[in-house]
C-alpha cells in the first residue's frame, strides 16, 4: 500500500470519527424529554459522548477534552462548579503530578536505569521470563499491599525496564504494563482486600470472612488471570526484541558505584515505600505521599530535583484524570446509576441464578461507563444484595460477582487505576480498547460458564 493510500485511510478514519463525535450527541439532544430522561441528563450524555469519542479516536490532544468536559458541564448547568471541578479536591490528579516529577528526576540521575539493569540481569530468561516475573511479582506484592495498591510501585519498576530497553510505546511495553495491572488488580479478586471488606461491612457479613476462606471461594479467578494473560499475549503479539543479557551486564558495570544523587534518590524512594506500607497507621492516602515525595526532592540536604524535571512532566494527564473523575461525579449527582438500576431490576424477576448474576454483571458494566467502581459500591451494594437475598440467593457469591463486574472496563477513564496505567504512555488507545474490549466480552461468558458452576460445585451457591 502506498504512502498516499495510507494517508487517505487515516483522513477517512478521522472524518468518520468526527461525524460520530458530532452526530451522536445531536441525536441524543433530539430525543424527547421524559420524566426520567431530563434535559440535564440529555446534556450530560451529549457532552460525555463527545468527549469520550474525541479522546478514543485521538481527534485532539487529550488536554482539550480534559478542559472542555467539566467546563461544558458547568456552562450548560448540568452541575455546579463544585461538582464539575471537584476532582481537584481529591488526591488523584496531584498523585499523577507527583509520580511524574519523581520519575523524571530518578531517570535523569540514573536511578531508574540502575534498578532496571540490575533486575533484568537477575531475572534473565528473555522477554517471556521478564513478563512472567512481572506477573509473579504483582501477586507477591499484593499480599503485602492488597486492593490494587501494589500496582503503583510495580508500574514504576516496569516503566524503568521499558525505558532501559527503549520500549516507549511498543508491543513489549504494552504487555508488561498490562501484566503489572493484571497481576495486582486481578489478584484483589482472589486475595482478600479492602474493597471486599468494605462491601461485606456494608451488608453486615464481616464475621467468618478470612483470607483462606476468601481464597477458596475465589480461586476460580486465578484461572481468569491466566486466561487474560494469554489473551493479552495473543492480541498484542509482542516480538520480544530486547538486548542480550551481556548488554545489560555491561551497562550495569558502566554505571559504577552509586553517586550521591542516586543515594539521595534511593533514600526518598525508601521513605515513599515505607509510607505506602504503613498507610493503615498514618492514614495518609498514597496519592499525597507521592506529592510529598516529589516536594522532598527539592528540599535542602537532598536537593536532587531540577527545574527541568518539572518542565518535562506531561501536564495533560492530571487534567485528563480530573476530567474522567468529573464524569463519574456528575453522573452520581444526577442519579444516573439509579436510573439504570430501575431499568434493569424488573428484568431480573423469574430468572435463574445465572440469569440474575448476568443481569447484575450487565448493569454494573454499563453503569461503569458513567460511575466509578467506588461510587457503584457505595450506591448499589446494599440494594443489589437486598434484591438477591429476597430471591434466596446467598450474600457472599453476590458480593464476589459485584466486585468482579465492577472491574470490567472498555476505556481507561472508567477506572482510575487503568487510567494511571494508560497515562505512562506505554500503550496506544487502540491496543487498550482491543484488549479490554475483548476482556469485557469474555468476562460475561466466563461468569456464566466457569465462575457460577465453580461456586455451585464448592457449595456456596
Amino acid at each position: 500500500m502506498s504512502v498516499s493510500q495510507n494517508d487517505k485511510m487515516k483522513i477517512d478514519k478521522k472524518i468518520f470519527a468526527w461525524i460520530v463525535a458530532i452526530f451522536v450527541p445531536i441525536v441524543i439532544l433530539l430525543i424527547p424529554e421524559t420524566e426520567i430522561f431530563s434535559l440535564q441528563i440529555k446534556l450530560f450524555l451529549a457532552i460525555t459522548v463527545f468527549g469520550i469519542v474525541v479522546m478514543c479516536f485521538e481527534l485532539m490532544d487529550y488536554m482539550v477534552p480534559a478542559l472542555l468536559i467539566p467546563l461544558a458541564y458547568y456552562l450548560c448547568k448540568v452541575s455546579s462548579a463544585a461538582v464539575a471541578f471537584g476532582a481537584w479536591t481529591s488526591y488523584l490528579p496531584w498523585m499523577f503530578l507527583g509520580m511524574f516529577i519523581i520519575t523524571e528526576c530518578f531517570e535523569r540521575i540514573g536511578l531508574i536505569s540502575r534498578v532496571a539493569y540490575w533486575c533484568v540481569v537477575k531475572i534473565g530468561g528473555g522477554f517471556k521470563g521478564l513478563a512472567i516475573s512481572v506477573l509473579v511479582a504483582g501477586i507477591i506484592l499484593s499480599l503485602v499491599l492488597p486492593g490494587g495498591n501494589a500496582f503503583v510501585p510495580l508500574a514504576m519498576f516496569v516503566l524503568g525496564i521499558c525505558r532501559a530497553n527503549g520500549w516507549e510505546c511498543t508491543k513489549e511495553s504494552t504487555v508488561l504494563m498490562m501484566y503489572a495491572m493484571l497481576s495486582t488488580y486481578t489478584a484483589s479478586k482472589f486475595l482478600l482486600g479492602p474493597s471486599f471488606l468494605l462491601m461485606a461491612g456494608m451488608v453486615g457479613v464481616t464475621e467468618g470472612v478470612t483470607f483462606f476462606r476468601f481464597l477458596y471461594h475465589s480461586a476460580i479467578f486465578i484461572v481468569w488471570m491466566i486466561l487474560i494473560a494469554l489473551l493479552i499475549w495473543f492480541l498484542i503479539k509482542p516480538e520480544g526484541n530486547m538486548h542480550s543479557q551481556k548488554y545489560f551486564v555491561e551497562k550495569y558495570k558502566e554505571m559504577g558505584k552509586m553517586c550521591s544523587d542516586e543515594k539521595k534518590g534511593s533514600f526518598v524512594a525508601i521513605l515513599l515505600v515505607l509510607g505506602i506500607f504503613t498507610m493503615s497507621i498514618h492514614k495518609i492516602d498514597m496519592g499525597w505521599l507521592f506529592v510529598l515525595g516529589a516536594c522532598l526532592l527539592y528540599f535542602p540536604g537532598i536537593k536532587i530535583g531540577h527545574a527541568e524535571d518539572i518542565k518535562k512532566v506531561n501536564f495533560t494527564m492530571p487534567f485528563f484524570v480530573a476530567a474522567c473523575i468529573s464524569i463519574g461525579n456528575v453522573a452520581t449527582s444526577l442519579g444516573i446509576g439509579q436510573i439504570i438500576a430501575d431499568l434493569v431490576v424488573p428484568h431480573m424477576e423469574g430468572l435463574s441464578i445465572t440469569g440474575v448474576y448476568l443481569c447484575i454483571w450487565f448493569f454494573l458494566c454499563v453503569a461503569n461507563f458513567v460511575m466509578t467502581p467506588f461510587a457503584l459500591i457505595a450506591s448499589f451494594t446494599v440494594p443489589v444484595v437486598d434484591i438477591t437475598s429476597s430471591m434466596g440467593i446467598p450474600v457472599l457469591p453476590t458480593l464476589y460477582c459485584f466486585g468482579y463486574a465492577t472491574s470490567q472496563i472498555l476505556l481507561p477513564y472508567e477506572y482510575v487505576a487503568y487510567l494511571l496505567m494508560f497515562s505512562f504512555g506505554t500503550m496506544t488507545m487502540k491496543n487498550f480498547v482491543k484488549v479490554y474490549g475483548s476482556k469485557l466480552a469474555l468476562s460475561g461468558i466466563f461468569l456464566a460458564c466457569c465462575v457460577i458452576p465453580y461456586w455451585k460445585f464448592i457449595g456456596i451457591l
